[in-house]
């Protein structure tokens, strides 16, 4: 490649893939467009922990922005980590207790699950993310957990403005339709994917963003080329330059193949 290769960022859950399969022509595409020159990033709201086996062997990726850009990885290079600290932790697994909703935290490596069975939450199949450990109370985070940076946590139900107020002092909320998810205040998907473009010198007019929710429309609104899956609401669709097919018709692999058709054809 002669040219400056295109940084492009791909979201995970109902973008890349979706009912937990991964369309072939979404994994074609994205070894076809790498085999270019051109770098290919997850940029998910996924703790690394939690992001299925299957989906990080699928092919190879340039790098990983995850927990919401509390985690950034290019290559074997760590360029970002920012756990949730220690006392704060305590904090949230009182409060998270409290509310008596199913709630899974994750790390790098590690999940854990509060107030429910949390082996059942992350099944894909014959494919399972390593299966989170019950947290007993506040206390595991002092004494055998204390060491284990947590990244973000999912509530897998909708929150009450007063959970919403409170989580909101220390974290950055996402409410979705069924859900809800926190990170760190400070990290973003945007601030991940600005973090790789520094490190590879690459300027953002070359970035491409593909997303379908909420917590990606930072990211949207700050790439280079943006585009909504079929299957985004359509406040993200009007924020995008371009609206692809729904996860399922492989609308990754038909966005790369009309941003570089002279490339790829």
């Amino acid at each position: 490649m002669t040219s400056m290769p295109y940084a492009i960022f791909i979201d995970i859950d109902d973008t890349l893939m979706a009912k937990n399969e991964i369309a072939k022509e979404n994994i074609t595409t994205i070894e076809r467009v790498r085999g270019l020159g051109h770098k290919v990033f997850l940029n998910t709201g996924r703790s690394y922990a939690s992001i299925p086996n299957f989906v990080l062997s699928a092919t190879e990726y340039d790098g990983v922005v995850a927990g919401l850009g509390a985690y950034v990885r290019v290559g074997e290079d760590q360029l970002k980590f920012e756990s949730i600290p220690n006392d704060l932790m305590v904090k949230l697994i009182d409060f998270l207790f409290e509310t008596g909703k199913t709630t899974v935290i994750g790390g790098e490596k590690d999940l854990f699950y509060i107030n429910d069975n949390g082996a059942r939450l992350f099944s894909f199949g014959d494919d399972k993310v390593k299966g989170p450990r019950p947290i007993e109370s506040s206390n595991d985070f002092r004494t055998k957990y204390k060491d284990i940076g947590i990244l973000k946590g999912t509530v897998y139900e909708p929150l009450n403005e007063k959970e919403i107020d409170y989580l909101s002092r220390y974290f950055t909320v996402y409410q979705h339709k069924h859900y809800a998810e926190f990170g760190m205040k400070g990290c973003s998907k945007t601030k991940g994917m600005q973090l790789v473009l520094d490190h590879l010198q690459i300027p953002k007019a070359r970035s491409i963003a593909i997303g379908d929710s909420v917590n990606d429309l930072d990211m949207l609104k700050n790439a280079g080329i943006s585009v909504a899956m079929g299957n985004a609401d359509d406040s993200i669709k009007a924020a995008c330059d371009i609206v692809t097919e729904r996860a399922e018709e492989a609308g990754v692999a038909k966005a790369l193949i009309k941003i570089l058709p002279l490339s790829l054809a």
